[in-house]
């Protein structure tokens, strides 16, 4: 409505991310209610008058990136990630900042 310029960068592995990486990192692989089947984003932020942009391969990367936080109104970047990809650095849960996990190849 007001044209704002408000940037939503959706990383899609068609999971509930954050879930299913909890279930790999601390239940052992005990997936429940983490699959998901999703919207078009695209069309679906096209049809509220957003720009929408998807990435499909590490090669698009560079130029829709740029095209995305160079554009100026509302904008919404569909990429497409590995399934099994993971997101770090994450806090476990009752912990502090300090105990943050980062990528396994990261690690000391």
């Amino acid at each position: 409505q007001y044209n704002i310029g408000v940037k939503v960068l959706i990383l899609n592995n068609d999971f509930q991310g954050m879930v299913k990486q909890w279930q790999d990192l601390f239940y052992e692989e005990r997936y429940s209610q983490t699959e998901m089947v999703n919207p078009d984003f695209v069309k679906l932020a096209e049809s509220m008058g957003a720009k929408a942009l998807r990435i499909r391969t590490e090669e698009e990367l560079p130029n829709k990136i740029a095209e995305f936080l160079e554009y100026d109104g509302p904008i919404v970047c569909d990429a497409i990630i590995e399934k099994h990809e993971h997101v770090y650095p994450m806090v476990p849960a009752g912990k502090g900042l300090g105990d943050f996990i980062v990528h396994p190849d990261l690690r000391n």
